[in-house]
């Protein structure tokens, strides 16, 4: 799954969750919760909100497309035209990864379920 943001590090706010495997989007909102020190994401499905995160210490790696796109499944390139890669990211964490584009959705792969 992949996120993509400017802002992650400080406000958060809406982006699409995209599923590493299918390419399926997803609406959901991210937010970096300080006094936590966590990750959240809020998936928009179905018209539920389910909730997960992820502790910033374990992100391992984080991927933007300016790092190339050989850095993100062939299913996450292809749900996006070119002009939609710009603020793609990919973040790398134990137990989980998640992907996607700032504005917009995808599928969770791991994340920790908060709800």
């Amino acid at each position: 799954v992949k996120v993509t943001t400017k802002k992650a590090t400080k406000e958060g706010g809406p982006c699409l969750l995209i599923d590493e495997e299918t390419g399926e989007c997803m609406a959901a909102e991210f937010i970096v919760d300080a006094l936590r020190r966590h990750f959240v994401l809020q998936v928009l499905s179905e018209g539920a909100r389910r909730e997960m995160s992820c502790p910033i210490e374990d992100i391992q790696d984080i991927f933007q497309i300016e790092d190339g796109a050989d850095c993100f499944p062939a299913p996450v390139l292809k749900a996006l035209g070119p002009e939609e890669r710009q603020g793609l990211f990919m973040l790398v964490s134990r137990g989980f990864l998640v992907a996607g584009r700032p504005g917009g959705g995808g599928g969770p792969g791991g994340m920790e379920d908060i709800n």
